[in-house]
């Protein structure tokens, strides 16, 4: 415990010597030259401008840099405690954000990593991010931008997608929970939701595939993408709007259509809701509740155990009920009109007699 207190003194020290401005209090700084370091705590604030530079800096307690251009070019640079940091211009080469820290980019472009760490918050509506990885507790809102390379979510990270440009499938791992709503996925590949990690989508373009790995959960709607596949203990709900060719399941997966007016050809076989033969493939029809027909291709190896449920959505079934209910209505109106007519009949003759 000692070591590691003066390990960190010591790199306390270190920061500060080779600083070339400390902030402190609410002092403010506009960066227009070159430096080689640079440190901002309390409520300073700081502003890097086109022509600015700095190697490495360091924000700390609720201190707040703003990147309007020039560039931070070192490998150090981090936003820490409650520190903030915004980018609408110019470039950073590496970032690491730790803490409760808060870096909101609008414009710009990130050179090589950005790294979001324990319960640290990032937004993204615009720029170039070329390396993107988020670990702990760690929040990464992504409504616009373009990535280029790796998008990472890792332990427990909450990833929400609305927007952007991505050019290679994100990697979602561990227990993270990622939400994509809208953006376009251009690389090709598959996006890969593993170990007990959740992946909801409900919309954006896919040019990939899905895959659901295992322990992990899966759930998708009014999204098209090309495959989808399953292996080890995953689960998959498929919902309305979902456009898809092929299904290929392994291990003791299991996947659930919802949707109504379900048939089978080929070597599967429906019954109670289940579909069997997987191994023997073939192709799964359906509807979704608007109407819109759909057909998955289905296949897996011979020792699969997968499970493939099929059950009816709630309007769906509301409907059905709504249906019966009116048929049982009707039908027992008939009966009850034949016989009070019969009745009728029979008391006429009596009144003859």
């Amino acid at each position: 415990m000692f070591r590691s207190i003066l390990i960190v003194l010591a790199l306390f020290v270190a920061t500060e010597s080779r600083a070339d401005f400390i902030l402190v209090g609410d002092q403010h700084l506009e960066v227009v030259s070159s430096h080689a370091a640079g440190v901002l705590y309390d409520s300073s604030t700081a502003d890097l401008v086109s022509g600015g530079s700095v190697k490495d800096v360091y924000v700390y307690d609720e201190a707040l840099l703003q990147v309007l251009g020039g560039s931070i070019a070192g490998h150090g640079s981090g936003v820490y405690d409650t520190g903030k940091m915004s980018m609408s211009s110019g470039e950073i080469h590496v970032l690491n954000v730790y803490d409760t820290g808060d870096v909101n980019i609008t414009g710009g472009e990130t050179t090589s990593w950005l790294y979001a760490h324990d319960a640290s918050t990032v937004d993204i509506s615009d720029g170039d991010i070329r390396l993107l990885s988020a670990r702990g507790n760690s929040r990464i809102r992504i409504s616009g931008g373009k990535f280029y390379s790796h998008l990472q979510a890792w332990d427990s990270v909450h990833l929400d997608i609305s927007g952007g440009v991505f050019l290679r499938p994100p990697s979602l791992n561990d227990t993270s929970v990622t939400n994509i709503s809208g953006g376009y996925f251009l690389g090709g590949g598959t996006i890969c939701v593993a170990d007990s990690s959740t992946l909801n989508v409900s919309g954006g373009t896919l040019s990939s595939g899905l895959h659901a790995m295992n322990a992990s959960i899966l759930s998708v709607s009014d999204c098209d993408f090309g495959s989808l596949q399953a292996s080890g203990t995953s689960t998959i709900d498929v919902f309305s709007g979902s456009s898809f060719d092929t299904l290929v399941v392994s291990g003791p997966s299991t996947i659930t259509f919802h949707g109504y007016d379900f048939r089978v050809l080929g070597g599967l076989r429906l019954e109670d809701g289940e579909v069997s033969g997987i191994h023997r493939g073939g192709t799964l029809i359906g509807k979704w509740p608007d109407g819109t027909p759909w057909a998955v291709s289905v296949g897996g190896p011979s020792h699969t155990f997968a499970t493939i449920r099929v059950i009816p959505e709630p309007t769906t079934l509301i409907l059905l009920i709504i249906a019966t209910a009116g048929l049982l209505a009707y039908s027992w109106s008939r009966r009850a009109r034949r016989s009070s007519t019969g009745h009728r009949r029979r008391e006429t003759r009596k009144k003859g007699a």
